[in-house]
């Protein structure tokens, strides 16, 4: 049910993004898929490295995907919405798929010289591991011999070391025997199959090539010379950003929303949804002062302001590994991989960022009287998908700071406070009626339900008493 619920709201909370992105409904773009809350992007400003790897991380996930039980109970109200799919692991096994059906398709004749083939290339392999292994402990006994380098000049040091002995001739021969080997095989390959299966065989060659990879650390605390020892290799994939200049230069975007504008109305027509319902602004609790504020949502008007320092929808560049003609092709037919608890079932093709976020929202006077009371008993506020949290707690990076206003409250992040809003995904070989249900009207019961769902997910704070 919690998946199918969060299939039919799909467009709740779609309609800030069309207007921030200016992408006017056009599907043809790719959908927006927001998060269920706006995540905090926990960079470290002097650790780029490990930057790069919050961003390539947030580049590598496809969803959405069945949800997750907190508990065994599996009660509805413990379900969490999550994303947990890898974009490269789904891919691996997409590649691995058709691994078989390459077997298949050469003939048992061919099979003794496709052997031939891939042992060339296994023992080159061998090969070259051993020298790099010797080029290892010759380099480990150098630095021995030589304790004064500096940490940081190491790396420089070594490149003059392995030039000045061959040793990088040596290991570049070997790397080059390796790869004119498997060029030879994937042409042999090529010759035996159908034309439709070239694209395949270089997905899963530059897939299996770590020079089409990166190595970049996993905590801030490690990206440093002499902590390399601990990075870890990704398929190169990164959305294209220098996030030093997001950080400094200012784009100030700001958008108001009213329930009786035009654009609202624009809204419900493709999403059939109830504009007052969509941004479900209370939740939580059984008070009487949060149902009194679910009876005024249903009748009272209200507008929000959002505004950014810096707004900005960032392309996804993801290297030659990544073949997704594959999907159009000779992967339409493998139902497994798409639809909504499909492996690679929605690829993200660009990040949403937001830096020094504020929502304003106003409301009338009964509406902001009802407010209050509902914080001085101990309610919680959700907007939408970018917060959770009460009326009074102290101010940090990682929660948006609660102010009374005259005509309502406001949400201000910090300056430098940078979040991951959503993102604009493809889908792939849905079926339609699977695809429609993503527009399809949602009612006050289910609402209800999903606001629930809303309120147990990550980042949910409770106002402290």
């Amino acid at each position: 049910m919690a998946d199918d619920i969060f299939q039919r709201a799909w467009g709740n909370y779609t309609a800030l993004f069309e207007f921030l992105t200016n992408s006017e409904f056009d599907d043809a773009k790719g959908l927006i898929q927001p998060y269920n809350f706006a995540t905090l992007f926990s960079y470290s400003k002097v650790s780029l490295n490990y930057n790069r790897f919050l961003l390539l991380n947030a580049s590598n996930y496809v969803g959405p995907t069945t949800p997750n039980m907190k508990n065994e109970s599996h009660l509805e109200e413990d379900t969490i919405l999550e994303h947990p799919n890898k974009l490269t692991d789904a891919y691996q096994s997409f590649l691995e798929y058709f691994d078989s059906k390459i077997a298949e398709a050469i003939e048992p004749s061919d099979k003794i010289e496709h052997k031939k083939l891939e042992r060339d290339i296994e023992i080159s392999q061998v090969k070259y591991e051993d020298y790099f292994s010797k080029v290892e402990d010759k380099w480990a006994d150098y630095l021995n011999q030589n304790p004064g380098i500096p940490i940081e000049n190491r790396r420089s040091r070594r490149v003059e070391w392995e030039r000045d002995r061959g040793y990088s001739q040596g290991i570049q021969r070997l790397r080059n025997k390796i790869r004119r080997l498997n060029a030879r095989l994937n042409a042999w390959i090529r010759s035996k199959l159908p034309k439709e299966y070239s694209r395949l065989i270089d997905a899963r060659t530059y897939f299996d090539d770590e020079n089409y990879w990166v190595k970049l650390p996993v905590a801030p605390s490690h990206d440093r010379i002499n902590s390399e020892y601990l990075w870890r290799k990704f398929r190169m994939q990164f959305p294209l950003l220098d996030l030093q200049e997001f950080l400094t230069n200012d784009n100030y975007v700001e958008k108001e929303f009213k329930t009786v504008e035009e654009h609202y109305r624009r809204v419900e027509t493709k999403w059939k949804v109830k504009a007052k319902a969509k941004w479900g602004i209370f939740s939580g609790g059984g008070s009487v002062e949060k149902r009194k504020m679910e009876e005024l949502r249903d009748k009272e008007e209200f507008s929000c302001k959002i505004s950014f320092k810096r707004f900005q929808e960032v392309e996804i560049y993801r290297d030659r590994w990544f073949q997704d003609v594959l999907f159009l092709t000779l992967g339409k037919e493998v139902n497994e991989f798409w639809g909504p608890n499909g492996l690679l079932a929605s690829i993200p093709v660009s990040l949403i960022m937001g830096r020094g976020m504020a929502i304003e929202v106003e409301v009338s006077k009964e509406y902001k009287k009802e407010l209050e009371k509902y914080f001085s008993s101990g309610g919680s506020v959700s907007f939408g998908p970018f917060f959770s949290g009460g009326g009074s707690y102290s101010k940090d990076e990682r929660y948006m700071d609660y102010k009374s206003t005259k005509s309502g409250f406001k949400l201000v992040d910090g300056e430098q406070t940078v979040r991951l809003l959503g993102s604009r995904v493809k889908r792939y070989n849905w079926e339609d009626d699977v695809a429609l249900k993503y527009h399809s009207e949602i009612g006050s019961k289910e609402s209800e339900q999903f606001y629930k769902l809303l309120s147990g997910s990550k980042g949910g704070r409770s106002v402290n008493k």
